[in-house]
């Protein structure tokens, strides 16, 4: 009875192999959304330069939206 708890090498190696599948599933769902988040936060504050521009309308052109990685530089674009 008390080698009832005992797992064997190709159970350790099942369950080590699930939880690296789930580690990397989780971390590129963050990386993921980390990344999404910065462009769209860039991408909306392009679109808000692009209305300002613009005489009392809200169509935007999407042809002029420019995508930047970092959100300082539209200040450059100006």
């Amino acid at each position: 009875m008390e080698n009832q708890f005992r797992l064997d090498l190709t159970e350790i190696m099942i369950f080590g192999f699930y939880f690296y599948i789930l580690w990397v599933m989780i971390s590129s769902i963050v990386c993921f959304c980390i990344v999404r988040n910065i462009s769209a936060s860039s991408v909306i504050s392009l679109i808000k330069l692009q209305q300002s521009h613009v005489n009392n309308t809200k169509f935007v052109d999407m042809k002029k939206v420019i995508f930047v990685k970092n959100p300082q530089e539209i200040s450059d674009l100006r």
